[in-house]
Order: structure tokens, then C-alpha cells, then sequence
């Protein structure tokens, strides 16, 4: 048994390998490839994880370079089979008799489960402990009682980690072999064994050993015991003590040394297997970040696909039939409104209707509103929507982030490029839980697009905002439902007629399943029928109660009342024996799940971070708050605050935490205007549940300061939400476009830490970027956005600046903000390489002109034009330009006097080049391959002209697209991944002096960018998590790992000296950018204010950073300061 790897590991390093050697052009490989590593931390799926679906897929080429489980989360195809985030360890007892193991069982409790869930905790993971050993059995096997039970256990708490422990003593059972064989068809399971014996025996106790009639031993049971163990013995606790009578007495010094050494040993064969759980589940694709897609949007999607598929195993086939088949055979361009008595009836429609759409090759974006106390505000929907439709339709995630009355042309705009590529169908179930906010539905609908809504509210709003919207009314189907009834195995006849006699009075979904979970009571003499919803409820509660206790039970029901947005069953164990520590019985997480299990009828279901989260519905909340006194509920809220309080924040409890502080005496504002408390908070929850919390202290007494506050956080929610720690420098912003800002928004900007280096603006640049302005819709051209900014060869105080809409192309002086020189009429300029200070080669369109900056003259026009997809090309010389065929088969040399060929190299017949370099000094050129298997990499020597090395390793190919040279043409840097692997997982440096492998590593996630300097001897290496990896190019370590950015970053731009680096994202996922010290590892400065960058590029001394953005047509320079003093200007 290896020793675990933690989740928080972040990259394992190759030593460099020496050189043998060195490839020759002739296609020579090297000769000491990469051993890819297949041990339990290769990512590749096993075979047995890979799933061919009953029914051809909808295949959009936007998302192809997707894992195929992230492609079914954004098409929603809720036929498949949802994986999702690992992020619960579920341990199990299991024990063949009850009384021998409860002394051990107990004591783990107690004693050692605290230090393995504070391990759990440390490597990324809750845990949850269950002990099957305390369920009822009710005349059941083990194998059924525990199948019954982890049904129960999956729907509760997702996806988990299964750390089964089988007590075994001699008095084994045919239960506990077809319970180890069921669990041996889980993926993610690691059975461990206490293996105790007793010795010294005097007679044998029938609880404790497998007796014969006669009194003596049955060997039987030692030896099935042995088979049991056999292949298993890395995983067994063996442990042997002295007999006494009765079994384990912790008075008796010998049994107590017995217990600590099965604790020691027990603790550390768990610790063991959950960390070789973690590192295997680690690398499953659903539990990777993914590359342009933020986990709040994967879990969004998982927890939606989720309460699909459960709505749709209970119910398929029974449930409105006729009316389901109406409302899917309508072919419309106007929302379907589908209406319905309980949530429960409207959401069998919605997953209906997500299944059909799967299986006719619709693509499908599903949202299910949870019943919040507050109501959801429309803006978290739409822009959730928004998010997954600009993913589908190859859109930056960022323009989902607008204003609700921007969002009628957003929507429309979004759904009409989605309906041009793939039909579509939306839906949102659940409309009433918007508390009326539904001004933004559109009242028609593109081609290809169908729009399905449900709801349980009165229908005369949504018809004066859709008046031509078709409406559907779900009736009342009492044959159905008793049809479903009859046909479930588990109930008795009795208990099948007095569910029946329960629907008869009030035929809804809702009232069969509590009568379901009333009928599986003990009390067979209560009836059912002519009883209301309510009074339905408190029998349950009551029955519950009286089955139980009281105290468990209405602590645990008042918890789910206790949080605005739901809680984890975990969680809900934690803050229970937070308000009773002697809550530590096995069984007592069992009476929760049992609990939960029985109202789960009245329960909304989402998954956050792969843990399902509980919300009481309307109904189950005012049951309890009718039962139950109001210092009872308040005890637990103020218990479940105190509790997150000390363990952290959490996102989902804020609200009630912001509404106790309020309660207990404290202004609005002196609980949201501290900086560090809402700095954290920001960190931690995220701007939407800072403004829920907003909003809900804003209704009880709202002040300037505080609408003040909230305008900010809604104005720059895009930027906040990819880095909180822009909370002071768009406080600033705010304040410098608004002249009359609050006294407390005022003294809380002052109040705010200065960091010791930031980036300057000017005040008008502030004003500026201060103003509410609209991020462009989808479609639209960037208004005069720069869309590219260039250093010059020499000059280090000026930069070039192409701008596409205005067709034009100028050298600036940021130092001075003014325009030295302007050419315009220039068609479309896309890309531009400087030949010297004076001349550029700038990419119009698909052709190479060559123009000379000082007189605006086009001075030359290179022959031929470009591959409109591959338009690479780049400088030499003074006198030449390196440039990439329109047929992708040659490389070609210009002269830049004439624009006449002065050479071409062709790799060969059919083969296609997808990218090419040229380094600065002009002596290397490096080009991608695409045809030859696996993908090459080859060099040429630009001065001798002629091919030097065809790079290759075997099993292995390039992703040629994230390469660098150095300045010097010494070193390439490139992207590299196994054949079968779909992640470019390694890091391959190359000496292109001699053609060997100079370094490799493999960091722990896919590499989203990568920067070299032979001058800063670095190689940056920016990756999927959004961490940036700063290697030493000498001695291969890693010199710092830079944190900062929430999602994947796609570029990185070094000065010249390669001290600093500026990483920011052209695909705007993460709309900010910052600027690193790459020898001290520090953030130099951070900038966001919401409008994506269209274009940036760092001084060539590292002093200031120059951005383009969209909708403001000039450069924004920001200037580094150090200790509030701006770095000196270049000289001229």
C-alpha cells in the first residue's frame, strides 16, 4: 500500500534526462522517451468506465475539446449517466453481530473518527460515518438493509468515496459475503477488516461464536472467514486479546491496549485508503478543472441533470401522459407555459420533456428554481443560462454577466446563434420561486429554439408579459397515480389502500409520496383519506417523533430552516452535535437519513462540489414552523451561524448569519462595511451570496451606503467574481465616476490596505472605467476596442497599436497618452511583427504588407495569401519574413523589399504544418505537424535554411499551439501529451543546440499556456486551475506557484529581461489580469473591471501594462507603483 497523494498536490517534477543522441532531420527519434505512468494515478478511464449510450448523441463541434461528461453536463443530456465531483468519504460498519462489535464501534466514534475527518478535511474531502449495523432490519437481510440503505445514502449525500469497515468475529454470515460482493461493483470503494479473535476461550457465547448444538465450535465460520480475507491483506486490521466473558470490557487493561492498537492501526489503514481513493478519483475528467468552464457551472449543471434524473426513475411513464405527449408535439416559436397544482407535478413535466429533447438530438439547458426564503433573483438564472448557451455557442462566458433589463436582447441574441447551429430547448421549472421577476421572457422565439416554463403560481402576470405564450393546465389523474401505486413492490395491500384512499381525496404527486412515506409507519391505525396536506404533515412529524425522539427530529428538521440556500446532510450531523456534543451514537447519523428520507417528498435536491444539498420546500417549512416553537428554530439558527462562524464561512448560511448579527444589535453597516470580513466573505461565498445577503438586510432597513455597496458588487460582479481582492480597486473606480458617494462607502474605501505594489491610473481613466457601461452582445464588433498592442524593436517608450473596426494603425506614448503617428485605411489589421523600430509586418485580411510607421507609406506587398484558420508568420531578418503557405504544406521566405519568394521548405507530400515560431534573433523556426502520427515538432535553421531536427516521442504527440522559443532561439518550450491521454499533461523543454531533451515535468493539471526566457532562465506555465507554475529553466525545480486567478488563463507575456509576467485571457473567462515578479513569486498588480480584454502587452522593462478593452476606444496603461511611487519612465 503506497502512501496517498494529496489533493491539494499540485505537480509531481521530472529530473531531466541526459542526453543521447541528437535528432538528425532525417526523422531520427529520441531515444529516451517519456514512461507514461499507469499506475492508480494515470487519468486514462479504465475500460470499464468507458459508456457507449443507447442513442446517437448530439455532437457540436463548439465543445468538442470537451471530456465527453462535461459535453452531456452543456447539452444536457440527462440520459446519460451523471458523474460528479468526489467530494464526500462515506465511512460504513458493517458487522455480522451487532452486540460483539458495538464496544469497538463506539469507541471509533469517540476516539479516532475526529483525526480521520480532520485528514479528510486536509486533503479535500467532508466525511460522513454510517453504521448499518443500527438500522431496523424489520425481518430483512443485511444484503436488502444495506441496499436500501445506501439508495437512501446516494440520493443524500452524491457522489462518495466508500470506506467500508467489516467487523468480523467468528460468527460470520452469508450476509456479510454478498454485502462484500456488492460493494466490489462500486468503483470508488476500499473495504477495510478488523479481523479480532479471542483467545483463551473457556465456553463459547452464542452472540460472540458460531456454535454447534453441542456447545462447541463451528469451524465453518473461521475458514469463510479466511476466504474472505484472502486477496485482501493489506486491508486488514488482525488483532488478537484475551476472552472474557460478555466480550469487550474497557476496565480490563489488556482489552484497553487492544482498543487503542486497533484505533492506531485502523486510523492508519483509513487514512491510507482514502488518500489512494482521492488520487484516483482526482483524475477522473468530471473531478479535473476544465479549461473554460468555472466549477460553479459544473456543479450548476450537475445539480440540475441531477433532480432531472431522479424526477424522472420515480415517475417515467405514469404521470400525464396524454398531456405530456400535447405539450412536446407542439412545434411553436412562443414559450410553452405548463401549470400545475405542486412543484412535484411540474417537475415531472420539465424531466419528461429533458428526456424526450435527449433522445431527438436536441440540445437541452435545464434550471430548476430552489424554494429560497428570499426568492432567487432573476439575474443568478439568467446569468446561469447565459453561461452554458455562450459555452455552446463558442461565446465568452462574461457577456452572461449583464443587467436584467439588458438581458430581453441577451437571451434572444444568445438562443438565435444557438438555434443556427442545433435545435434547442430551455427549461425552467419552478417560475415562481422568482417571487414575480419574469420581465425579461421573451414573448417569441428563434427557429429551432423551444422555450418550456413551469409553475404553481397564479398565471396573469406571465400572460400580460407573454400574452401569446401557449398554456397548458395539468389535470388531476387519480387512475395514474393509483396505477403507480400498485405497481411498487415493497407495500402490503393494507398499506396500498390507504395511500389509495390518501390521493382519492387530494390526487397529487406530493400527497402520494407522503402518504408513500406515511404508509411505511408502524401505525396501522391511522387513515389517511379526507386528511390536508398540513395535517398529513404533522402526523408524520409526529409519527417521526414518537419513532425516534423528539429532540432529533426537530433539531433536525429546524436546521433545514435554519440556512437560506440549503444545507449538506453533513453538515447537518456537524451542527447537531455542535448543539449536543453527546451526539456521537453510531446510529445517529442513520435517524437523519431516515428523517430526510421520509419528508423527502417536501425536500428540493441541487449538488454543490458533488454533495447534495437539502432545502425545505414552502410547505415542510411552515409545517415546522407551526410545530415547533420559535425558540426551538431560533436555537438551531443561532447554533448553525455560531457553527459556521468558527468552521467558516459558507455561502449558504450567510444570509442567516448577516440577519442574527443585524438582530443582535448591530447596523447594517457595521456588519458589512469591514474590510477584512468582507474581503473574506467574497473569497469565500462568491458576490451572489454576498448580494442575497445585501439584498435581505436591505429589506429590513436599507441606507445609502449599503444600495451604494450593492451597485458596486452588481456593477462589477464579472470582475469580483473572478478575483474578490479587486474589492478596493473597484471601490475606487465607483467612487471616481460618482461625485456625491456615501460617507461610509468614502471612509470604507480609505480604510482599505494598501498594497505595497498596485497599478496607477489617471483620474480620468478612472472616471472612465467607473461608469456603468454595457459588456457588447454577442455578434456585436467591439465598438474602437484596440485589438492589438505591440513593443517596438528598440524603443522602449512607444507601442504600436492596430485597431480592426477603424482600420487603423498607430504608434503611442503611453507616458504621455497621445498619438505620435497614425495610418489609416489599413484593411482590417489582425496581427502585426516589427522588423525595426520604424517598420512592421502587419496581417490585412489575409495578406503580409509591410509599412513604414515614420511616412504611413505601404512600402511593400508579400506575394500570396495565408491559411485564413493558421495565419502565422513572422520576422527574420531586415530583409526577410517567415511566413506559413496558404495549403499549411510549406514554409516560406519572403524578402521584404520586393515581396518576391526568396525560399520554401516543404516537410513533405500530405503533410499539413498547424503553427510556426520565429525567434526573436530570427535563427529558429518551429512548426507542428498535424498529419504524421503522433504529431512532431520541427526546427529549421533560418540562416542555412534547411530542416535540423524532426522531433518525436514515441507514444507521445505535441500541442504545438502552447509552444515558446526564447529570445535567442536556444530552448523551445511545448505542450505534450500521451496519444491515448486527452490531457496535455507533460512539459517537454528542448536544447535545439544539440536537438536533446533539456527538461521535463508534469504538472497536476492540463496546461492552459507557457512562456520561456532564456534571460530570466524561467519557463512560466500557466494551467487549468488557474495557477501559475514558475520553473527554473537551470535547475528544473519549481521556483513559485502563483495563485490568483479563478479560472484558466490562455496568455502569458514577459518583459524582457523575463523578470516579470503579465497573465491575463483573450477568451474572456477570466476577465482580469495580473502582473508577477517571477523571481520573488509576487502579484505586482491586479486589474478588472468587468469589460473583457481585447488585447494586452507589458513595457519592455516590465514598468507598465497596456490593455485594450472592449467598448472604450483608447489604450489603458497601467503603470506599476511601488510603495505609492510610479518606477520611472524609459528613456527616449
Amino acid at each position: 500500500m503506497g502512501s496517498g497523494c494529496s489533493k491539494n498536490q499540485h505537480v509531481t517534477e521530472f529530473s531531466p534526462k541526459k542526453s543521447s543522441t541528437a535528432v538528425s532531420h532525417q526523422s531520427q527519434q529520441i531515444k529516451d522517451p517519456i514512461i507514461a505512468q499507469t499506475s492508480s494515478s494515470d487519468p486514462r478511464p479504465s475500460p470499464s468506465q468507458s459508456r457507449r449510450p443507447p442513442v446517437a448523441k448530439v455532437k457540436l463541434s463548439s465543445i468538442k475539446h470537451y471530456p465527453e461528461c462535461v459535453q452531456d453536463l452543456l447539452l444536457g443530456n440527462v440520459t446519460e449517466k451523471l458523474e460528479v465531483h468526489h467530494e464526500t468519504v462515506a465511512v460504513y460498519h458493517i458487522a455480522t453481530c451487532t452486540k460483539d462489535s458495538l464496544v469497538e464501534r463506539s469507541w471509533l466514534f469517540k476516539n479516532v473518527y475526529p483525526e480521520l475527518r480532520s485528514h479528510c478535511i486536509s486533503v479535500g474531502y467532508t466525511m460522513s460515518i454510517m453504521d448499518v449495523c443500527s438500522l431496523e432490519n424489520n425481518g430483512r437481510s443485511m444484503i436488502e438493509l444495506w441496499s436500501d440503505h445506501l439508495k437512501t445514502v446516494e440520493k443524500m449525500c452524491g457522489g462518495m468515496l466508500l470506506i467500508p469497515i467489516f467487523f468480523l468475529n467468528d460468527k460470520i454470515t452469508s450476509d456479510i459475503t454478498a454485502v462484500y460482493k456488492k460493494l466490489s461493483s462500486y468503483d470508488n470503494t476500499a473495504p477495510i477488516f478488523v479481523n479480532r479473535t479471542f483467545s483463551d476461550v473457556e465456553s463459547y457465547e452464542e452472540d460472540f461464536f458460531d456454535c454447534n448444538s453441542d456447545g462447541s465450535l463451528n469451524p465453518e465460520s473461521r475458514s469463510s472467514i479466511q476466504q474472505l480475507l484472502q486477496g485482501n491483506k493489506d486491508r486488514t486490521v488482525n488483532l488478537s486479546v484475551r476472552w472474557k466473558k460478555g466480550g469487550i470490557d474497557l476496565s480490563v487493561s489488556e482489552h484497553a491496549q487492544y482498543i487503542k492498537e486497533l484505533g492506531r492501526q485502523l486510523l492508519e489503514c483509513a487514512k491510507d485508503e482514502i488518500d489512494q481513493l482521492s488520487k484516483k478519483v482526482s483524475s477522473l475528467p468530471i473531478n479535473r478543472p476544465i479549461i473554460g468552464v468555472s466549477k460553479q457551472l459544473l456543479d450548476e449543471m450537475q445539480s440540475n441533470i441531477f433532480k432531472c434524473q431522479q424526477t424522472n426513475a420515480t415517475f417515467e411513464g405514469y404521470l400525464f401522459k396524454d398531456q405530456l405527449n400535447d405539450i412536446i408535439s407542439c412545434d411553436t416559436d412562443r414559450p410553452l407555459v405548463v401549470h400545475g397544482e405542486d412543484d412535484i407535478s411540474c417537475s415531472v413535466i420539465s424531466a419528461a420533456y429533458a428526456v424526450h429533447a435527449a433522445k431527438n438530438n436536441f440540445a437541452c439547458v435545464i434550471r430548476y428554481i430552489p424554494p429560497l426564503a428570499n426568492g432567487l433573483p432573476a439575474r443568478d438564472l439568467l446569468q446561469s443560462i447565459g453561461q452554458q448557451l455562450c459555452l455552446l455557442c463558442n461565446v465568452s462566458p462574461c457577456y452572461a454577466y449583464q443587467e436584467i433589463d439588458d438581458y430581453v436582447d441577451i437571451f434572444n441574441d444568445l438562443l438565435s446563434k444557438m438555434g443556427a447551429m442545433q435545435n434547442l430547448v430551455v427549461i425552467i421549472d419552478g417560475l415562481s420561486g422568482l417571487f414575480g421577476q419574469i420581465e425579461w421572457l421573451p414573448k417569441s422565439l428563434p427557429k429551432k429554439v423551444k422555450l418550456v416554463i413551469t409553475t404553481t403560481d397564479d398565471l396573469s402576470k406571465i400572460k400580460v408579459i407573454c400574452p401569446d405564450a401557449i398554456y397548458f393546465e395539468l389535470k388531476k389523474d387519480p387512475n395514474a397515480l393509483q396505477t403507480f401505486i400498485k405497481e411498487k413492490p415493497h407495500f402490503t395491500a393494507e398499506q396500498k389502500l390507504k395511500i389509495t384512499d390518501a390521493v382519492g381525496k387530494c390526487p397529487l404527486p406530493s400527497t402520494m409520496c407522503l402518504a408513500m412515506a406515511i404508509a411505511r409507519l408502524p401505525d396501522t391505525n391511522y387513515s389517511l383519506a379526507g386528511k390536508t396536506l398540513p395535517e398529513q404533515l404533522q402526523y408524520l412529524m409526529e409519527q417521526l417523533e414518537c419513532h425516534y425522539n423528539r429532540e432529533a427530529v426537530a433539531m433536525t428538521l429546524c436546521c433545514l430552516t435554519a440556512a437560506n440556500c440549503g444545507l449538506k446532510v453533513s453538515e447537518i450531523c456537524d451542527i447537531l452535535h455542535y448543539v449536543d456534543s453527546n451526539i456521537t451514537h453510531p446510529s445517529y447519523f442513520t435517524i437523519i437519513l431516515n428523517v430526510f428520507a421520509t419528508v423527502a417528498p417536501l425536500l428540493f435536491f441541487n449538488i454543490a462540489q458533488g454533495e447534495v444539498i437539502l432545502h425545505a420546500t414552502g410547505p415542510l417549512r411552515q409545517a415546522v414552523e407551526s410545530r415547533y416553537t420559535a425558540e426551538e428554530i431560533d436555537l438551531i439558527a443561532v447554533k448553525t451561524a455560531e457553527y459556521f462562524s468558527k468552521h467558516g464561512i459558507n455561502s449558504r448560511v450567510l444570509v442567516t448569519q448577516v440577519m442574527l448579527a443585524v438582530s443582535n444589535g448591530g447596523s447594517n453597516e457595521e456588519t458589512f462595511l469591514k474590510y477584512h470580513w468582507l474581503s473574506q466573505t467574497l473569497q469565500t461565498c462568491g458576490v451572489k451570496s454576498m448580494l442575497h445577503a445585501l439584498v435581505a438586510a436591505n429589506a429590513k432597513k436599507e441606507t445609502k451606503s449599503l444600495k451604494e455597496l450593492k451597485d458596486v458588487l452588481e456593477q462589477y460582479t464579472c470582475a469580483l467574481t473572478a478575483d474578490s481582492q479587486l474589492l478596493p480597486a473597484v471601490l475606487q473606480l465607483y467612487c471616481a465616476a460618482h461625485d456625491s458617494c456615501s460617507e461610509g462607502i468614502l471612509s470604507f474605501v480609505k480604510a482599505c490596505p494598501q498594497e505595497p505594489s498596485s497599478f496607477h491610473l489617471t483620474s480620468q481613466q478612472m472616471s472612465l472605467l467607473g461608469k456603468k457601461s454595457k459588456i457588447p452582445i454577442t455578434g456585436q464588433s467591439q465598438s474602437g476596442s484596440p485589438n492589438g498592442i505591440y513593443r517596438l524593436r528598440k524603443d522602449k517608450r512607444h507601442v504600436l497599436v492596430i485597431n480592426k473596426s477603424k482600420q487603423e494603425v498607430y504608434v503611442y506614448d503611453p507616458y504621455k497618452a497621445e498619438v505620435v503617428c497614425k495610418i489609416q485605411g489599413v484593411n482590417e489589421p489582425k496581427n502585426v511583427c516589427m522588423i525595426d523600430d520604424n517598420r512592421a509586418v502587419i496581417l490585412c485580411v489575409r495578406e503580409l504588407m509591410v509599412y513604414n510607421l515614420k511616412n504611413g507609406e505601404l512600402e511593400s506587398k508579400m506575394k500570396g495569401a495565408l491559411n485564413l484558420q493558421h495565419p502565422y508568420f513572422g520576422v527574420q531578418d531586415d530583409g526577410h519574413v517567415v511566413s506559413l503557405s496558404r495549403n499549411r504544406m510549406y514554409v516560406n521566405i519572403m524578402e521584404i523589399k520586393t515581396g518576391d519568394m526568396a525560399a520554401t521548405f516543404k516537410v513533405g507530400e500530405d503533410r499539413f504544418l498547424n503553427s510556426l515560431s520565429v525567434s526573436q534573433n530570427g535563427k529558429i523556426c518551429v512548426c507542428g505537424d498535424e498529419v504524421q502520427k503522433p504529431f512532431p515538432l520541427l526546427v529549421w535553421d533560418l540562416p542555412n535554411r534547411k530542416l535540423i531536427y524532426d522531433l518525436r516521442i514515441p507514444g507521445h504527440e505535441f500541442i504545438t499551439n502552447m509552444s515558446a522559443i526564447t529570445n535567442d532561439g536556444r530552448f523551445v518550450v511545448c505542450v505534450c501529451k500521451e496519444v491515448d491521454d486527452p490531457y496535455p499533461n507533460f512539459l517537454i523543454v528542448y536544447d535545439l543546440d544539440t536537438g536533446q531533451l533539456y527538461k521535463k515535468w508534469q504538472p497536476q493539471f492540463e496546461t492552459s499556456a507557457v512562456a520561456i526566457s532564456s534571460e530570466g532562465q524561467c519557463v512560466v506555465n500557466a494551467l487549468a486551475d488557474g495557477s501559475i507554475i514558475v520553473w527554473d529553466l537551470i535547475s528544473g525545480v519549481a521556483r513559485h506557484t502563483l495563485p490568483g486567478h479563478s479560472m484558466a488563463v490562455r496568455n502569458l507575456v514577459l518583459d524582457n529581461a523575463g523578470e516579470r509576467c503579465v497573465s491575463w485571457d483573450s477568451t474572456g473567462c477570466d476577465v482580469t489580469l495580473k502582473l508577477w515578479h517571477l523571481k520573488k513569486g509576487l502579484c505586482l498588480g491586479r486589474f478588472g473591471c468587468g469589460q473583457p480584454i481585447t488585447c494586452c502587452e507589458i513595457s519592455a522593462d516590465g514598468s507598465m501594462v497596456l490593455i485594450g478593452l472592449a467598448q472604450v476606444d483608447e489604450v489603458i496603461a497601467l503603470r506599476v507603483t511601488t510603495n505609492g511611487q510610479l518606477e520611472p519612465e524609459p528613456k527616449l
